[in-house]
């Protein structure tokens, strides 16, 4: 449970209207209303995962921007060189600086997914995430 008494999944099917809160509290505006109190849950979570579950992706070549096919990822493993780039967007989206939080997160995640396919960083050195298709949900 976190400040407004909610688990992290459950605020996050709030934000992203999956699921209905109920006026329990006002836990559920406490939540949707309050923009830092929603970047705080996620840079939260982003700091304290040790997998993500990443769906379908849609990635693009980081040389000339172009689209560059799609890629499911599925559960990759935060090592220690994800975790730093983790860590450093979860403090860029605390900051309010969604764009470079989300180059962070889409480095971290495109690195650990290089890596589970034994690749030496070429994965992460030439694509980036140009859009998410699916759901992604950091877990401890």
């Amino acid at each position: 449970m976190d400040t407004y008494g909610v688990s992290r999944r459950t605020a996050q099917k709030w934000l992203k209207g999956d699921q209905a809160p109920s006026e329990r509290g006002g836990r559920r505006d406490a939540v949707r209303g309050d923009k830092r109190a929603a970047r705080r849950i996620a840079a939260d979570q982003m700091r304290s995962a040790k997998v993500a579950a990443v769906g379908k992706i849609q990635v693009v070549s980081k040389s000339n921007q172009k689209p560059a096919g799609s890629r499911n990822v599925g559960v990759v493993t935060i090592d220690p060189q994800s975790r730093r780039l983790l860590n450093e967007a979860a403090s860029l989206l605390e900051s309010g600086m969604d764009d470079q939080a989300a180059q962070k997160a889409s480095d971290a995640i495109m690195s650990a997914y290089g890596r589970s396919k034994g690749d030496n960083g070429q994965v992460a050195g030439a694509l980036e995430i140009g859009e998410w298709s699916g759901l992604l949900d950091f877990m401890e």
